[in-house]
């Protein structure tokens, strides 16, 4: 039988601490910081020359969910580092629930809220959302069972992203030899305004933000996708 139960009773929910500002770092001989954006590479760009307490240190496979902009889930891929502000930790309670099942389950949990919930450029995660999510629980032995049939679908995955990374090396490898046409015989070099067309971005106002409407472009979502529109008037 399959109950459905809140999150918060099935799982330990930690929620990150505000660090000093002034003591993060870029050199990595001082403890990780995990902030959002390492969520989702799992990986540290930033690091703290602070004391901590323990209750905020993370460890190698610790389920963390970034609570601002796209809500993603991720296992930490790192050596130990801190929870920093805006970022919570999902731990499976003994008896009730495993961590890898939490993994599996809440991903697309997180991505459905963040599609509901309502905001401008960013969106944001709040407490008395996550206090009241529900999710069914199974059996520990039916939460192995699906884990385990999960596994084998995320193994693959993985080897095909080592497949892909080797195949761009690759590319990068003959793209660069390819185009090494600087003094070959028969090229002629030319300015990239001789043979290129540079259009620039319209002054857009906050003010004409929108929720729908014709896609609005900044150079931070060149990468990044927040799903920012702009009224647009010929």
């Amino acid at each position: 039988m399959v109950e459905w139960k809140k999150l918060v009773a099935v799982s330990d929910v930690i929620y990150g601490y505000p660090f000093e500002s002034s003591l993060f770092s870029e050199d990595s001989k001082y403890m990780p910081l995990i902030r959002i954006r390492d969520v989702k590479p799992a990986k540290a760009s930033t690091y703290y020359s602070g004391e901590f307490s323990e209750t905020y240190r993370i460890k190698k496979g610790d389920i963390l969910v970034g609570m601002d902009g796209e809500f993603n889930l991720g296992k930490w891929d790192d050596r130990d580092g801190l929870l920093n502000q805006r970022v919570l930790k999902l731990k499976g309670k003994e008896g009730y629930s495993i961590d890898s099942f939490l993994f599996h389950y809440m991903g697309p949990v997180f991505k459905k809220i963040e599609r509901e919930t309502a905001g401008g450029s960013v969106k944001h995660l709040s407490a008395k959302v996550i206090n009241s999510i529900l999710i069914p629980i199974p059996s520990l032995s039916e939460q192995q069972r699906i884990v385990g049939i999960l596994d084998t679908f995320t193994a693959s995955i993985d080897n095909l992203k080592e497949q892909i990374a080797q195949r761009r090396k690759q590319y990068e490898y003959y793209r660069d030899q390819l185009l090494d046409l600087e003094g070959k015989p028969g090229v002629e070099m030319k300015t990239l305004g001789e043979v290129g067309e540079f259009i620039r971005g319209a002054g857009i106002l906050k003010s004409d933000f929108v929720d729908e409407g014709f896609p609005c472009i900044h150079y931070g979502q060149i990468h990044t996708k927040y799903g920012i529109s702009a009224k647009y008037e010929e």
